[in-house]
């Protein structure tokens, strides 16, 4: 668990005094910390709370950020555009149109 590491060692806090106020021994919170191990989901709302971070930031080190824009809803978007407009092209030089877009 990338996130839990991170978290605990950027506040400042030895393993010991997060094993003890989440009540498990600091061995197992090595082990989760390693990946040896994986923690229950509740002892995972536990650590969540206990650090004020996301599950999502526990386990990855990233929070989850469901508004940030996928190119793959761009694409949608873009391509449905070019459906839209009144452009002569054919459909497949409008999404080779948008991918040089994005990725040229």
């Amino acid at each position: 668990m990338i996130g839990l590491k991170l978290i605990r060692k950027t506040r400042n806090l030895n393993q010991q005094k997060v094993a003890l106020d989440l009540n498990i021994s600091r061995e197992s919170l090595s082990y989760y910390e390693n990946g040896k191990r994986e923690p229950s989901l509740q002892l995972l709302v536990d650590m969540s709370k206990y650090f004020n971070v996301s599950i999502d930031f526990l386990i990855t080190g990233k929070e989850f950020n469901k508004n940030k824009p996928n190119i793959i809803n761009i694409l949608n978007f873009s391509i449905t555009f070019y459906d839209f407009a009144d452009f002569s092209f054919k459909k497949q030089q409008k999404k080779d149109a948008v991918f040089d877009i994005f990725f040229y």
